[in-house]
Parts: C-alpha cells; sequence; structure tokens
C-alpha cells in the first residue's frame, strides 16, 4: 500500500514536471512562429486550463499510466504541430497575427493537456488531493528549472524526449511490453519533429533558407535569400541586411550637437548601422550594452553593418554582455547618449522609456552630455494611440529633462536633451559649423526641411491634445498593470 501511494506521488510529480516543461516549449514556439503578444500568453493559458478540464470531467475509469504517456509523448510533437498549425494560418514575420488565428493555434496546439487532466483526476482518485498538489507543484518548480536552464543549449525537441523518458520510465518499467512500446512512441515523436520540422518550414518561408539558433532570450531565426538576410528574435524582426541607413537621421544630428563627442552610448540601433554612424564623428569610445551574446554572434556573422563595421585604430568600440540598467550604473561621463529601443509594445520594452530610465540616463551623462530618445511611429502621422504613447514619453522625459525638445522627424518622434541646460537642437543644426561626415540620408542642406520649427510645434500641439496621458514609472507588481505603469506618481490629463 505504501509502495502504491509513492507511486501516485511520483506520478503526480512527473506530471507537474512534464506540464511546466512542454508549456514552456509551448509558449517558446509560438512566440517563435506566431510573434509575441500579451494575448497569446493568455490564449495559451486559457485553453491551457480548458483542454486540462475537458480531461478531468471526462475520466470516468482506466489507468493513469496510459494518459501519462500519450500526455508525454504528444509533448515531444508540440514544435512539430505548432509550425503545422501555421501552414494553414499562415503567420506574417514582423506582422501582428490576426487574434482569430491566434485564437484557432492556441486550441489546436493545446490538445495534449487534455491527457494532463485525464491524469491528475485518475490520480486524485487513488491518493489524497493535497498531497497531491504538492508533488505536482514540486515537479512543476523542478520542470520550470530545468527547462530555463536547458533550453538555450538543448534543442526543445531532444529536451522534452529526455524529459520523458527519464521521468516516465519508472512508472512502467516493471511490464516490459508497455516500457517497449513508450519508448518506440517516443522515438517515433522525436524522429518526427527531426525530420518533418525542416520541410514544414521550407513551406511555411518558401524561398527562403533557415536556421534556428536557440538564446536565453528567445529563438532566434534566420532567413536568407539571394543576399538578402533576416534575423528574427520570438517572431519579431529584429535587424535586416537591407536595414542600414535608418538610424542615420537619429544618430547624426545628436552627434553633431555635441561640440566634441568622445564616449558614446549606444542602446539598440547596433544591428542597422548606429556604431558605424557614430564612429565617424571622431569619437574615442563606443559602449553598446547587448546582454543577448548568441544574437550578437548571429548579428556579425550574417549582417554586413556589422560584420564590415571598420573603426578607426583610435576608436574603442565595446560590445558589452550586459543590461543596458547596469551599464549605466557602472559607467560615466558619457558625452552623447542615443536610444532607439524599439516601441514599447510589452513590459520588456517599456523599460527604456520610464523616469526611472531617464534618471539613470542622466547620472550617466558628463556635465555637458547630450541624451536622445528615437520613438519609430509612421511617416508624418501619429495614430491615436501613438499620440497618446508618444505624449506619455513627453511629459515623462520632461520631468528628467524640463529643457526637453521634440521633433517630427521621417518616421520617428526625436527627443533631445542636455545635462546642464537648454541642448537648442534646430539652432546648433542650422549653424553650418558641422563636422564633415559622410551621411546618406541627412545631407547637411536637408536639415532646415528635416527640422522645421513648424513641424516642431505641430507635434506639440498635437501631444497637447491627446486624451490620455500619464507619467510612465517602472512596473510595481501589486500596484499597477499594463505597459504604462503609473506606480504612486500617476498624473492623467483629461481634457475638458
Amino acid at each position: 500500500m505504501r509502495k502504491a501511494k509513492s507511486t501516485y506521488l511520483y506520478s503526480a510529480f512527473v506530471l507537474g514536471l512534464l506540464s511546466i516543461a512542454i508549456q514552456t516549449i509551448f509558449l517558446r514556439e509560438l512566440f517563435a512562429v506566431y510573434g509575441f503578444s500579451e494575448i497569446l500568453l493568455a490564449v495559451l493559458l486559457f485553453f491551457w486550463l480548458l483542454w486540462g478540464a475537458i480531461g478531468s470531467i471526462t475520466h470516468h475509469r482506466g489507468n493513469f499510466l496510459s494518459s501519462i504517456v500519450a500526455f508525454g509523448v504528444l509533448g515531444v510533437v508540440i514544435p512539430l504541430v505548432v509550425r503545422i498549425s501555421a501552414l494553414k494560418l499562415r503567420p506574417v514575420f514582423g506582422m501582428t497575427t490576426p487574434f482569430w488565428d491566434v485564437f484557432i493555434a492556441g486550441f489546436l496546439c493545446s490538445a495534449p493537456t487534455f491527457f494532463a487532466g485525464k491524469t491528475f483526476s485518475a490520480l486524485a482518485k487513488m491518493d489524497s488531493p493535497a498531497k497531491l498538489y504538492a508533488a505536482e507543484g514540486i515537479g512543476s518548480l523542478v520542470g520550470g528549472i530545468v527547462a530555463a536552464v536547458s533550453l538555450s543549449a538543448v534543442p526543445p525537441e531532444i529536451l522534452l524526449s529526455v524529459l520523458a523518458l527519464i521521468a516516465i520510465s519508472p512508472l512502467i518499467l516493471n511490464v516490459p511490453r508497455r516500457f517497449i512500446t513508450f519508448v518506440m512512441l517516443l522515438a517515433a515523436a522525436y524522429l518526427s519533429d527531426v525530420f518533418l520540422i525542416p520541410p514544414v518550414n521550407s513551406i511555411l518561408w518558401r524561398g527562403f533558407t533557415t536556421q534556428e539558433i536557440e538564446s536565453p532570450y528567445g529563438r532566434i531565426f534566420i532567413m536568407q535569400k539571394s543576399g538578402e538576410n533576416y534575423i528574427f528574435e520570438n517572431g519579431r524582426l529584429v535587424a535586416s541586411s537591407g536595414d542600414s541607413l535608418s538610424c542615420e537621421q537619429i544618430v547624426h544630428p545628436v552627434m553633431w550637437a555635441h561640440f566634441s563627442p568622445q564616449k558614446v552610448l549606444i542602446i539598440g540601433g547596433a544591428m542597422k548601422g548606429a556604431v558605424r554612424d557614430a564612429a565617424k564623428h571622431g569619437v574615442s569610445q563606443i559602449v553598446v550594452p547587448f546582454p543577448d551574446e548568441k544574437l550578437l554572434e548571429v548579428a556579425f556573422a550574417t549582417m554586413p553593418v556589422m560584420r564590415n563595421l571598420h573603426i578607426g585604430s583610435d576608436v574603442d568600440a565595446e560590445f558589452v554582455p550586459a543590461e543596458v540598467r547596469s551599464v549605466l550604473a557602472e559607467e560615466r561621463n558619457f558625452d552623447v547618449i542615443v536610444s532607439m529601443p524599439g516601441f514599447p509594445e510589452t513590459g520588456a520594452d517599456n523599460r527604456f522609456w520610464t523616469e526611472e530610465f531617464f534618471k539613470k540616463v542622466k547620472f550617466a551623462l558628463s556635465d555637458s552630455g547630450i541624451f536622445a530618445a528615437a520613438l519609430p511611429v509612421g511617416a508624418n502621422y501619429l495614430s491615436e494611440y501613438q499620440n497618446e504613447m508618444a505624449a506619455s514619453i513627453w511629459m515623462t522625459a520632461k520631468r528628467v529633462f524640463p529643457d526637453a525638445e521634440i521633433y517630427f522627424l521621417d518616421g520617428v518622434v526625436l527627443i533631445a536633451a542636455e545635462k546642464g541646460g537648454q541642448i537648442q537642437l534646430r539652432e546648433r543644426l542650422l549653424s553650418k559649423n558641422l563636422r564633415r561626415v559622410n551621411a546618406a540620408t541627412v545631407p547637411v542642406d536637408y536639415l532646415p526641411i528635416l527640422f522645421q520649427k513648424e513641424r516642431s510645434k505641430t507635434l506639440e500641439h498635437q501631444l497637447n491634445d491627446a486624451y490620455f496621458v500619464r507619467i510612465n514609472n517602472d512596473w510595481e507588481p501589486g500596484i499597477s498593470m499594463g505597459n504604462f505603469s503609473a506606480g504612486g506618481s500617476g498624473k492623467f490629463k483629461n481634457p475638458s
């Protein structure tokens, strides 16, 4: 009897371990194929619990071993199932996937959880539910740790196969025929992933050669065709070989504004030419925080603007494998800090646009240091959502840099400020005493058009008319939720 109870508790442990490992890999696969979104996370959780509930309700009799074996084997083919669902739904990399496509994908790909529900329902009839929940919770903890540690080094199909084999084998070793069947099914599931995922990928992205690399920060996906290279991470386009000039309108005006920039911090934009552009201004040191070392290796291997990064011997370009805030805390006296992290669509992206972040930036600047932040938007147009977002960021920046200025460039809202006082960016750029650099998209005679006073005034009026504006602070759990977190210092503006 005691042996039977220990078997049930171990089975609950295995169920928790496999559930979290499969769910982690399932989420990673969905993000990689369909692109990250909070809606995708909610859809996955909904269907994961729904299928489990259906499995629990529909279980009436039968051995729990069959259900846990089915769950382990089907979990191995999750990467393949996600791609097969994409064959029908056809997500487009770099584009937001329609909600109903995500909904259908979540419904189909969460189906293996049906057997997890059946397993727990069967176990609950054998022992105390409280003990089983405790054992399952411990298994979930172990599964989460194993998945987090292993995913960056081990392909998901190998990780799931090994976990299922190690975890389930003790339960069925005393039944040789069932054990052999389990091993054969597991091998078949693994081989299906190995041999079918590449051709499915070739159908999904016809005409491209593809490569997948696991990183602690997510799935890196490389697409190549006729000399064109694209890098995606978690389904989001992070670099393309054809985009090597988009940082010029941001970097060059800011660098020109400083009379003698020597130490520069580049946040984002490195794979789009920002480091190359800053180096043209005779600087002595460029610091680039880049925590994802595997992504950096891929960028140097595939992006010409990185691979052909020619910097003079008097310039020290340092790619630091650390998060931006840790670099800001350690490094001091930057003459110029240029931030181009992208649009704050998620809480992770938003950390570059908060009052706390701007304060750290100001602390890291030299006395006459210049800071500029670029918010990508539509060319010459702000949607209502973008307008409220830009207005919130603008208000937040002015809390830290009261004399900050704002400009509407070609597809970018640029916020510029000087630590010691007013930057007067427009006046400096129109002074005609600018360093000569090779800039394809911002020749000197284009600056009066790009930095028109009327254009900036129109933008400021539009931001002042934004309906919903708040001070953007770091997210604090339990205090506020959403991409923009007011914390304890929120200020809202609702024009009458």
